[in-house]
C-alpha cells in the first residue's frame, strides 16, 4: 500500500537588500529591527516544498515574536538604510 501526501505551506524569506524598520511591535511590545520578508506559498509533497504557487506583497517581521505586518504610513519615518 502506498500513500501520497501533498499539501501547501507558506515560507517567509528575508528579502535581499530589503528595508529595515526600527519600531515597537504591537503584539509583544518589544522594540527591534523589523526585516522585510517575502511570503511564498509552496506545493509540498511528503512535507517537502517542491514549487512556489503563490507570492504576496512583502511584509515586515518582528525579530522577537515573528509576527508579520504590512508597512504603515507612519513607518516611513523609522526606516534604516
Amino acid at each position: 500500500m502506498f500513500f501520497l501526501v501533498w499539501g501547501s505551506k507558506w515560507k517567509h524569506k528575508r528579502k535581499e537588500n530589503g528595508l529595515i524598520l526600527y519600531k515597537q511591535c504591537p503584539e509583544c511590545n518589544r522594540s527591534g529591527e523589523f526585516f522585510e520578508v517575502i511570503p511564498k506559498k509552496y506545493f509540498t509533497l511528503f512535507w517537502i516544498p517542491i514549487l512556489p504557487t503563490e507570492k504576496k506583497k512583502s511584509v515586515f517581521e518582528c525579530p522577537n515574536c515573528h509576527e508579520r505586518f504590512y508597512m504603515q504610513n507612519q513607518d516611513h519615518y523609522s526606516m534604516k538604510e
